[in-house]
């Protein structure tokens, strides 16, 4: 069974997810508050909202195509899932920080944001070493 399309598909939604989340992140509250030529998304604050309910909305649909079709995620799949909306959440709480922001160490604690961050982004990798090593034997 092959996932070319799949693949190719999923690829480029997460490449224009990246880059319209990369733009969004830039904006302030000046350009949220700007209008747009549409009755339905007044101003780029409501487009921003809409991007959130439009991801939802097709989430819930092709989930509910998977269960009419058969197509239940396996416990592995269903892990993945989990890993996957944990890395969006991740991304999610680091809009809006600056540099000078990651460097803060909150009192009482040792590490910084960036410190935490940092840690996070280095462990995929030893993961993919770890189950790949595992996998050879």
């Amino acid at each position: 069974m092959g996932t070319q399309k799949l693949e190719r598909t999923m690829g480029q939604m997460n490449q224009d997810c990246a880059k319209l989340a990369m733009r969004l992140a830039q904006l302030t509250e000046a350009d949220v508050a700007k209008p747009t030529a549409h009755d339905w998304a007044p101003t780029v604050g409501h487009f921003i909202a809409a991007v959130a309910e439009h991801k939802r909305d097709h989430l819930q649909q092709i989930q509910a195509k998977r269960k009419a079709l058969g197509l239940e995620q396996s416990p592995t799949q269903k892990s993945l899932a989990d890993a996957l909306a944990a890395q969006g959440q991740l991304n999610g709480v680091l809009i809006g920080l600056s540099d000078e922001d990651l460097e803060s160490v909150p009192q009482g604690q040792t590490w910084s944001i960036g410190q935490a961050l940092e840690h996070v982004a280095g462990t995929d990798g030893w993961f993919l070493a770890e189950i790949e090593k595992a996998l050879k034997g």
